[in-house]
């Protein structure tokens, strides 16, 4: 939680089904992005960056540059999401 709404990257290896959620501090889901079938389908992709800013799931090469590969149509629950506001504690 922060001062202001931040979008956000993050990063996975290649799991079939993939489930992520976002929850604030009271339990609430904010967010799910959850993924079935994932495959690199036999690219040089070794993982993915998923962008809540770009709203796009880029391929990675072993190096960590992007490969120009997106994952988007594995996505069955595309609820996208960006680090919450939270109270502030100064």
């Amino acid at each position: 939680m922060g001062d202001i709404e931040a979008p956000v990257r993050i990063f996975s290896s290649f799991q079939s089904d993939l489930d992520l959620q976002l929850f604030d501090e009271d339990n609430n889901e904010l967010g799910r992005l959850t993924f079935q079938g994932l495959t690199n389908n036999g690219t040089n992709d070794v993982s993915i960056c998923i962008d809540t800013k770009t709203y796009l799931v880029e391929g990675l090469l072993s190096d960590g540059t992007k490969s120009g590969n997106l994952y988007n149509k594995y996505l069955i629950n595309d609820r996208f999401f960006n680090i919450p506001v939270g109270n502030s504690i100064l």
